[in-house]
């Protein structure tokens, strides 16, 4: 990038990447408002595949038994069984609902689109979709995947250098 940077400096482009630590501050509040969703839905909804209308309609659901006005959400990392799915909305999807709720099944599923096959958080929390053949109609499914922890164990070579195995 250094490279890059002198080259773009050096034909009058100035500033590059300059911006780089606001994208990562904003990146990283996507990602946290992501695996708060996912993780929500699949501690309400399981790995079961849901379609974007049965989404909407436990969202719908969820909406009208919010907590009270003004407190703040419940939500603790890594127990989010008390937070509605409508409450655990990323934040660009609670703006969408509100302001435009006809189109809202069309964002959803865009921006769930976007984010299949990518893991949230520890417990790699991801999207995933899949067809139905006979309803013709995506389905979709959180999955939760912990890695494994495996043990290191560490050889000594002739030299008496460590390597792992």
């Amino acid at each position: 990038m250094n490279t890059v940077g002198g080259i773009l400096e050096y034909a009058g482009v100035s500033g590059f990447l300059s911006n780089l630590g606001k994208l990562y501050e904003e990146a990283d509040e996507v990602s946290a408002q992501w695996e708060i969703f996912l993780r929500t839905w699949h501690s309400l909804l399981g790995e079961e595949g849901v379609t974007i209308k049965e989404v909407i309609a436990h969202l719908s659901e969820n909406e009208n038994e919010l907590s009270h006005e003004g407190d703040p959400p419940a939500e603790v990392a890594g127990n989010c069984e008390n937070i509605p799915l409508f409450e655990a909305l990323p934040e660009t999807l609670q703006i969408a609902l509100k302001e435009k709720p006809r189109s809202f099944s069309i964002r959803l599923g865009r921006a769930l689109e976007k984010w299949v096959d990518a893991c949230f958080g520890e417990e790699n929390f991801r999207m995933e979709k899949h067809v139905d053949s006979h309803r013709k109609l995506g389905v979709w499914k959180v999955v939760r995947e912990v890695a494994e922890v495996l043990p290191v164990t560490y050889k000594e070579n002739s030299e008496g250098e460590s390597t792992y195995i």
